[in-house]
């Protein structure tokens, strides 16, 4: 029994320590309007956790942008309250800010066939300490605590 004793209390303790944790949960920032043209998708002011139908990637075409997660939990600096909706801090927005936020360099893809699609996001941070002190925005990675999907992905 003294040899199995080591084993099932690392399970016992597994278990414990699992019960206790909180889920890894991602919310889902959607498009406001139908991406119809370039420029809707790397605008980071159209997109909202309230967005409308521009979100639901089972059923748009395949070449449309349709959701941005991100861990609301731990990166609220990336988005704001309009009064209605939360949506995500677009440069102009998060430089005039004090303290300055965040924001989410969004890239649309473009090429024949490729515009309204997500082709890559880049998280900016704002470090007092760049560009000699003067401070400036610098890239930054949130790991797990962002994705994103474009429809039927």
């Amino acid at each position: 029994m003294k040899k199995y004793f080591l084993g099932l209390s690392a399970l016992v303790c597994a278990i414990a320590f699992s019960a206790f944790t909180k889920p890894y949960v991602l919310t889902d920032f959607k498009l406001l309007q139908d991406p119809v043209a370039a420029n809707i998708v790397n605008d980071d002011a159209k997109w909202a956790q309230q967005g409308g139908l521009f979100g639901r990637c089972d059923e748009l075409q395949n070449d449309i942008a349709c959701v941005i997660q991100l861990n609301v939990a731990n990166q609220a600096a990336y988005f704001h309250n309009d009064g209605e909706n939360d949506v995500l801090n677009t440069f102009a927005y998060a430089n005039a800010q004090t303290p300055k936020k965040d924001y989410l360099e969004i890239t649309e893809a473009v090429g024949a066939g490729s515009d309204r699609i997500i082709q890559a996001i880049q998280p900016k941070h704002f470090d007092p300490t760049a560009a000699g002190g003067v401070g400036a925005y610098v890239n930054a990675s949130l790991g797990a605590d962002i994705a994103f999907k474009n429809a039927r992905d």
